[in-house]
């Protein structure tokens, strides 16, 4: 008695040759070669919809394959396949990003000095009204130490001013810090662009170079 398995890889292949050898009538037609729940390799016309997680080809009426489905992934298997798979769009989302905005690393390296310039600008400003703020802070200071020292209590008014400016004096101060921050993360951007377009003109020299030494007679 012949094995079950072998009986279906052998009707798979009468299938598979008789598709090859159908008449042009049914040039339309394509074939699906996929593992059934025993891991047996089964063709047909079409595949059965408990057996799609396993993975199929499809195949032209002269046995080309011009499809391959691969098998679903589950569990941590399947999550490191899509992780995969998204980190692969990113990397070509940024590469077309990159070659659409900029021709040359020069052009790079001039939206970066653009950029950080920007950052010196509000700094600039934050730092200049922090001299400030400390200037009117040590002014009003000054002023309740020498009513003090006239033996007169400082006003109420005064001492309030002096508590609103300290306050103040924390807005700017937390402002630079996160403009200088958020300088340094945005120069380091512009570096891995700088560094990763050089590896796309590279890969793009290479691929013509090769390109023209096939064609060379």
């Amino acid at each position: 008695t012949i094995p079950g398995s072998i009986l279906l890889v052998l009707g798979g292949l009468a299938t598979l040759l008789a598709f090859a050898t159908a008449p042009a009538l049914g040039q339309e037609r394509v074939l699906y070669p996929y593992k059934n729940d025993k891991g047996v390799t089964a063709i047909d016309d079409h595949v059965p919809p408990e057996f799609v997680k396993n993975g199929y080809e499809v195949l032209t009426r002269d046995l080309r394959v011009i499809e391959v489905v691969p098998r679903q992934l589950t569990g941590e298997e399947g999550k490191r396949q899509r992780a995969a798979a998204d980190a692969k769009r990113q990397q070509e989302e940024w590469d077309k990003r990159l070659l659409l905005r900029y021709s040359t690393p020069k052009d790079i390296e001039e939206a970066r000095a653009r950029a950080l310039a920007e950052f010196d600008v509000r700094l600039s400003i934050l730092r200049s009204k922090l001299r400030t703020n400390k200037t009117q802070i040590e002014d009003e200071q000054e002023r309740a130490a020498d009513i003090e020292r006239r033996g007169q209590s400082v006003p109420v008014a005064l001492s309030s001013n002096i508590g609103a400016l300290k306050q103040e004096i924390g807005i700017p101060e937390e402002s630079i810090k996160q403009q200088v921050a958020d300088k340094e993360t945005t120069r380091r951007s512009y570096e891995r662009d700088i560094a990763r377009f050089k590896s796309l003109q590279n890969i793009v020299e290479l691929r013509r170079k090769s390109a023209a030494s096939e064609t060379a007679p």
